[in-house]
C-alpha cells in the first residue's frame, strides 16, 4: 500500500509543482484571493483546468493510503463537490469575467478535473 500512497503522492507533487511553476512564469499568485494578472493556459493547464485541486485530492488520496485508513475516502466526495460548487465555480465566473471570450474558449478545450 506504501508503494501506492508513493505513487500517488508523487503525481500529487508533479502536478502541484507545474501548476505553480505555470503561475510563476506569467506572474501570478497562486493565492485564490489574489487577482490574477495573466490567464495560463500552458503547461500542465492544457490538460486540466485545476491541477491544484487535482494535485491535493491525489496528495488526500495518498496521506490516506499511507496511513493504511480507508474512511478518509468517505470524506473526499463531499469536499470534492463542495470545491466543484462554492470554490471553482466562483472561480470561475472571476476569470470569465476577467479574461472573456480567450478563458470561455480554453474552458471549451480543456476539461474542469482530467
Amino acid at each position: 500500500m506504501h508503494v501506492l500512497a508513493g505513487l500517488f503522492g508523487l503525481a500529487a507533487l508533479a502536478l502541484l509543482l507545474s501548476a505553480l511553476g505555470g503561475f510563476r512564469r506569467k506572474g501570478n499568485d497562486p493565492r485564490p484571493w489574489r487577482e490574477d494578472t495573466a490567464f495560463v493556459e500552458d503547461g500542465i493547464y492544457r490538460h486540466t483546468r485545476n491541477p491544484m485541486y487535482v494535485g491535493m485530492a491525489l496528495a488526500y488520496v495518498a496521506i490516506t493510503l499511507a496511513f493504511n485508513s480507508y474512511w478518509p475516502f468517505l470524506a473526499l466526495v463531499p469536499v470534492l463537490i463542495v470545491i466543484h460548487y462554492y470554490v471553482i465555480a466562483r472561480e470561475e465566473a472571476y476569470l470569465a469575467e476577467r479574461f472573456g471570450q480567450t478563458y470561455l474558449d480554453y474552458c471549451t478545450r480543456v476539461r474542469r478535473w482530467l
